[in-house]
């Protein structure tokens, strides 16, 4: 064999080599090999003794001294390539309550903020690779159950209010109150459901937690329909295409093999899959029975509407149609939960997130009416603070839920969807006016503002809210409810104490400005002493204790 013969044996080799590590070894980036030896040999002797950070992998042509092997260095492990988006969140700060006595926002019963964090840290994000967009804690809180008294009978409320005050956990200097509020359940709906499933089949959810798990979710929900409800499936990719239309969900057999059929290739037009999954609930449509197109997708929309404002203005004219509009998220790498939250905000619908089987159970099992059955459309809160009381007040989430004051009353004006039964947890840090604690407060010319009335009303809520099927013409129904004194306690029930923690663990994850003395060290020491018993509650423990 010539020079020039062997030189090029031991290239060939080589590149052979390289290739067969990284096929062995995934994607990884293979950062130093050990260079390859002039002579050609086909013995190797024992491997040799592992080195920290590497492995090596047998070959013809490499020098004597490690025996016929290529060492390897072994990167540290990397996240996978991620173009997710998520909107950018400005945490509330605090308001003087001289300066602003109202806090006006929409309802929201969304849990997808939760679920997607918890497939983070499974995946094995460490704190500062989860995006501080992903975490909305009212979505968190909104997530678990509480014991909140429902609504009195003959009232006509649409909420029983549960109030507790307590010392804030993480500051001396303020008060952390805790508002649940527990919707009404409603009646069973004789009328039927009229379902249309938009299901993307791009190119995008081919992997196994997008399209087959979709598939296994679906299954689950129909299992927990009525023989009668409608139900009619579109899909979209490249184009759209109507799969089934107008059948009863008795026929389950047929539902399922339509489901099964689905295969995700091709690019998104989600705004073709709209109209159509629109067109087909309309011809279905029940009049007093639940119309609902439900969507899952990764949000990777390509082609159609991309921008987003172009996105909530097409959803949004819908409003009025008497469907609604849920949005079921899957996936990651490419997910977009920007769109994803857009459309359901706008097509009075709720935003979940399906990251495993169990998760599909609990929402179309056990939290089915909540998720498909609403009992009020524009559901709007607001909150007056009297100043004789409170000198300020820091909302906890909500923040792109956040409505001005004179919207309230305003009842063209959209707010969220509120499911029958569904709970709602709204949280404020209170700066009592005993507090040494200093707030902005703008100066007038005018005078120094309204100090309040010692009426014992530390503040008002007052809750706005559709029937079911309403339009931006009609009225909205009205209620107030006040609290004082009376609110606060020196020891606080394991409800609120559960939503403090889950309040500090969305803080600690977006680096917030007000933890305060909240460390993650002691809050995981803190959840997984308090042994809770309730499932959902002992994975958020598990959760909290894997984040570093």
């Amino acid at each position: 064999m010539t020079s020039a013969q062997r030189i090029i044996r031991i290239l060939l080799t080589a590149l052979l080599a390289f290739a067969t590590a990284f096929a062995a070894f995934g994607c990884r980036s293979i950062s130093s090999v050990l260079t390859p030896a002039t002579r050609d040999t086909k013995e190797t002797g024992p491997v040799p003794a592992p080195m920290d950070g590497g492995y090596y992998v047998a070959t013809e042509s490499f020098a004597a001294l490690d025996n016929g092997y290529i060492f390897i260095e072994e990167p540290l492990p990397d996240l996978p390539w991620s173009t997710e988006e998520y909107a950018v969140i400005k945490e509330h700060g605090f308001i003087s309550v001289l300066s602003k006595p109202f806090s006006t926002f929409g309802a929201d019963i969304d849990t997808a903020s939760y679920c997607n964090l918890r497939r983070m840290i499974r995946q094995g994000w460490v704190l500062d690779e989860i995006p501080a967009g992903a975490v909305r804690i009212e979505e968190m809180l909104n997530y678990f159950t509480y014991d909140y008294a429902g609504p009195q009978a003959g009232t006509g409320d649409l909420f029983g209010v549960t109030c507790t005050i307590a010392d804030c956990p993480w500051s001396t200097d303020t008060k952390l109150l805790i508002l649940g509020l527990q919707a009404k359940e409603a009646p069973v709906q004789s009328a039927g459901n009229n379902l249309v499933f938009l299901i993307d089949v791009s190119g995008s959810m081919s992997s196994e937690n997008k399209l087959p798990l979709l598939k296994e979710s679906f299954a689950t929900l129909l299992e927990n329909l009525d023989d009668n409800d409608t139900v009619s499936i579109v899909t979209y990719a490249s184009g759209e295409e109507i799969v089934l239309e107008g059948a009863k969900a008795g026929e389950r057999t047929r539902i399922l093999a339509a489901i099964d059929s689905l295969v995700a290739k091709g690019a998104t037009n989600g705004q073709a899959g709209l109209a159509q999954a629109y067109d087909v609930a309309a011809r279905y449509f029940i009049p007093g029975g639940n119309n609902r197109i439900i969507l899952a997708s990764d949000g990777d929309l390509n082609v159609g509407i991309t921008n987003m404002s172009d996105l909530e203005d097409f959803v949004a004219a819908k409003r009025d149609s008497g469907i609604y509009l849920s949005v079921l998220g899957f996936g990651d790498g490419n997910y977009k939960d920007t769109k994803m939250e857009t459309i359901a905000d706008n097509g009075n619908g709720a935003y979940y997130y399906i990251d495993c089987t169990e998760e599909a159970e609990r929402l179309f099992g056990e939290d089915l009416t909540k998720t498909l059955v609403a009992v009020a459309n524009d559901v709007k809160f607001q909150l007056e603070f009297n100043p004789a009381y409170v000198k300020g007040y820091r909302q906890i989430g909500y923040e792109n839920r956040e409505l001005s004051d004179d919207e309230f009353k305003d009842d063209k004006v959209d707010a969220g969807e509120v499911g029958s039964g569904a709970q709602i947890t709204v949280a404020y840090e209170l700066v009592m006016t005993d507090s040494g604690m200093e707030l902005f407060t703008a100066e007038s010319r005018y005078g120094a503002g309204n100090a309040g009335v010692e009426n014992g009303e530390w503040f008002a809520l007052s809750v706005r809210w559709k029937e079911p099927g309403s339009t931006a013409a009609d009225t909205a129904a009205q209620r107030t409810y006040a609290f004082g004194k009376d609110s606060y306690t020196a020891a606080p029930g394991a409800d609120w104490q559960f939503a403090a923690k889950v309040i500090q663990f969305g803080m600690v994850l977006t680096d917030s400005e007000n933890l305060g003395t909240t460390d993650l060290g002691r809050l995981q020491e803190e959840v997984m002493a308090a042994h809770y018993t309730d499932a959902r509650r002992a994975e958020f423990a598990k959760l909290v204790c894997r984040v570093m």
